[in-house]
């Protein structure tokens, strides 16, 4: 079921519902944009983020795939009064308003699009040298797979397809970079061995076909999928 959904249906049953359950709804989806007002509505801070974590002390709202950078915001669970939701029809989006025992107002506006927990539910995890490795072996070939298409999108537009002619992982500079071109467009984009800043997944199909996603280092909000048969 749609977890926004869910969680509406929950609010309309007058179910109660933890500040974990609240935050988490944050890991489900693409974006969710994260504001926070003065008591007189001033905006003081926004940022968009698709990353919640839970400590002993706090909720850390951040963008996945960026490491330690500015682009976050710590919640202190003390800090925290009371939690309250509505649907936008209009917006299709959840607003979730945490009052704060200092007078300030946090808002998540969650966009009720791209459903992350159903889209990666049938692909299992694995890392960059397991990437590299595959790649490798489609290069020399090795293992009879070839690379038949390349999606690259984003939350904010971006749509490129190619037909690839050439897609590996190019290991020549310190900093790796997953390489995908075409006779007339080269795109590259940064991976490190480091599974809280990239992050990859894979579906196989039969031993007929794999689909592998790319979520790179530095760009929170792209993905890239990568589709291959066997010949």
């Amino acid at each position: 079921m749609n977890y926004i959904i869910k969680m509406i249906r929950a609010i309309e049953g007058n179910v109660d519902i933890t500040n974990e359950a609240w935050y988490e709804i944050v890991n489900y989806y693409s974006i969710t944009q994260l504001i926070l007002r003065s008591h007189a509505g001033r905006t003081i801070f926004a940022i968009p983020i698709n990353q919640c974590e839970e400590t002993a002390d706090t909720y850390e709202f951040s963008q996945s795939c960026t490491g330690y950078n500015a682009a976050m915001y710590s919640l202190k669970k003390s800090d925290l009064v009371s939690v309250s939701a509505e649907y936008c029809e209009a917006a299709n989006s959840l607003i979730m308003k945490c009052e704060l025992n200092s007078g300030v107002e946090l808002c998540l506006f969650v966009v009720n699009e791209s459903f992350m927990g159903k889209q990666l539910s049938d692909f299992r995890e694995m890392d960059i040298y397991n990437l590299h490795d595959f790649m490798e072996e489609v290069i020399n070939n090795e293992n009879e797979f070839c690379c038949v298409s390349v999606r690259v999108t984003d939350i904010y537009g971006l749509d490129i397809k190619l037909n690839p002619k050439r897609v590996y992982v190019n290991t020549l500079e310190d900093d790796w970079k997953l390489h995908i071109s075409d006779d007339f467009n080269t795109f590259e984009v940064p991976i490190v061995d480091d599974p809280p800043v990239n992050e990859f997944y894979i579906k196989e199909e039969k031993e007929k076909s794999k689909q592998i996603i790319v979520k790179p280092y530095g760009q929170p909000f792209m993905e890239i999928s990568l589709l291959f048969f066997k010949k």
